[in-house]
């Protein structure tokens, strides 16, 4: 038997009509920082988001670009990490098989 333990992220956002959430909004992350399945939506409201649809819509597309700045920091982040643990050697020996 074994037990696995992983540290994930989730996010969420709304999208709101007079003070109303009409939308919610969620995304994982696993723990390499990359984004887990699909954005997850829920309407709570139908009729006022097809009566809003468009500029509901832009706010999903909102959310998507503001989850693809974060999976994108964090795999940046993460190169970073990696690239900076390399020593002089091998960055050298790369160099050398080039």
């Amino acid at each position: 038997m074994e037990l696995t333990i992983k540290h994930t992220a989730q996010y969420t956002g709304t999208i709101m009509i007079d003070n109303e959430i009409i939308v919610n909004l969620s995304q994982a992350f696993d723990e390499d920082g990359h984004m887990n399945g699909g954005t997850a939506l829920y309407i709570q409201n139908k009729d006022k988001y097809y009566a809003n649809l468009q500029e509901c819509r832009a706010k999903e597309d909102e959310f998507k670009v503001e989850m693809r700045k974060i999976e994108d920091q964090s795999v940046i982040s993460k190169d970073t990490v990696e690239d900076s643990t390399n020593t002089t050697e091998d960055v050298e020996e790369n160099e050398s098989k080039e």
